[in-house]
């Protein structure tokens, strides 16, 4: 039984290793996207990706050592903080038509919700921390509700899937 909770715990590093790692590139990647080029609209939603795998990792680096330590924290402040930063973008969110990449805000922001809530339970003493939970939450339920709406009013219109020449397919 020990050895297979060594197994468990060294296979659970390695892993965590290997995302952190990809996580820096992207991180790096995501900063040269937004200083160097202005991005097309249809693409905002889905820089929000790059807030889930932090705070996925602070929940997941929790699981592993048992706690949720600084290191936890860390991840969690670095996604808060990648949120924040795309949170620029909030204008065009409600000003473009609706796109099914609207449902890429969705995970990001409910994978921060949760960390924050895991959060907030290891800080219970602490009022802003369970404060700032209940209103990443809250964003999190109002951005998932508002694309369920949208795509059921763009499938009810007939138009979910409207035509986009970029990913059509030429004829010959």
């Amino acid at each position: 039984a020990v050895c297979f909770f060594v197994v468990f715990v060294c296979a659970a590093l390695f892993f965590f290793s290997v995302g952190i790692t990809f996580q820096l590139t992207m991180f790096i990647t995501l900063f040269q996207i937004m200083s160097t080029s202005p991005l097309q609209i249809e693409s905002h939603p889905i820089m929000f990706l790059f807030c889930a795998p932090p705070a996925a990792a602070s929940m997941a680096w929790a699981n592993i050592v048992g706690s949720f330590d600084i290191g936890s924290k860390m991840l969690l402040f670095i996604s808060a903080f990648m949120f924040l930063l795309l949170c620029r973008f909030f204008w065009e969110f409600v000003r473009v038509p609706y796109t099914l990449t609207f449902w890429a805000y969705c995970f990001p922001t409910t994978a921060l919700a949760l960390a924050s809530l895991r959060y907030s339970q290891e800080a219970m003493t602490n009022t802003l921390t369970q404060v700032l939970a209940l209103v990443i939450s809250v964003i999190s339920i109002l951005i998932v509700f508002y694309v369920f709406v949208s795509t059921l009013i763009a499938t009810y219109k007939g138009n979910l899937f409207p035509f986009d020449p970029l990913a059509a397919i030429p004829e010959h």
